[in-house]
């Protein structure tokens, strides 16, 4: 028992030690076309591209994001006291799946309306209606490197139910750090494509480090029993968020791996 609460103990630690969390672009302004096209969630292919500056981001350089959260306006509205009733400031559109890809990019923004292509699409997301808060879960951490990070959300299907919904950021008069497209928006059929000097409001949460087990695991043991927990220590019934997975095996011996899911 003793080794067992030893080894959870330098796993937990060893996590808390590597964990981190950044929020960017706490600003006054608000847009309904990034980080998601709101007005457009009944189009498929409908795509947004942020760039965030290296130097915001410096905190995290050499590390790995593991989720990104976007605000509603609404999330304003509730840290500051106040009460909105404009049914726009939340997520009101329904049956939509978004996809979070990222990028590293030497530009700082746009000189013309032309999108940033290679992105890695590292997550996706279907927001329920009334979400103030939009997060995106990795399915594997992304290493970054330190470089401006472009940031894309794109609309890759829906039930074709169009909603509006405002996000919150930062405004910037002269730089265009922002792009999106409307697939078939256009008269003539193409796409309607627009550059702005807004970047919304950001959480990232990343982790120093390979994440894997804590302590060494031999593949030649059998399975006796595996048991969950979150980062309190607080037994739960499967991985959930920031958890650490506890393995027990034939031979007596346990081995602990962190785990985001």
């Amino acid at each position: 028992m003793k080794k067992f609460f030893t080894l959870f103990a330098v796993a937990a630690m060893a996590f808390a030690a590597q964990a981190g969390e950044l929020t960017v672009c706490e600003g006054l302004y608000y847009s309904n076309t990034n980080p998601i096209c709101g007005l457009y969630a009944d189009t498929q292919g409908a795509m947004t591209q942020s760039i965030y500056p290296a130097d915001m981001l410096a905190e995290m350089a050499g590390n790995k994001i593991t989720s990104v959260k976007f605000y509603t306006l609404e999330h304003y509205y509730e840290v500051n006291g106040q009460q909105s009733y404009d049914e726009t400031d939340y997520i009101n559109f329904e049956g939509a799946t978004f996809q979070l890809s990222l990028l590293e990019v030497d530009q700082a923004g746009y000189t013309e309306v032309v999108a940033v292509t290679g992105a890695t699409a590292v997550a996706t997301c279907v927001p329920e209606y009334g979400d103030v808060e939009v997060e995106f879960i990795l399915d594997e951490p992304f290493e970054y490197n330190g470089k401006n990070l472009l940031v894309q959300v794109e609309c890759i299907e829906t039930s074709g139910d169009w909603g509006q919904t405002y996000f919150f950021g930062d405004g910037f008069d002269e730089s265009y750090v922002s792009y999106y497209m409307i697939p078939g928006a256009a008269e003539d059929g193409g796409d309607a494509m627009d550059i702005s000097g807004y970047i919304p409001m950001a959480t990232f949460m990343y982790e120093a480090g390979d994440p894997t087990a804590v302590s060494e695991i031999n593949s030649d043991k059998a399975v006796a029993g595996v048991r969950y927990y979150n980062m309190a220590g607080q037994e739960m019934q499967q991985a959930n968020g920031l958890t650490i997975v506890v393995t027990t095996y034939t031979d007596g011996t346990t081995s602990a791996v962190k785990v985001m899911k």
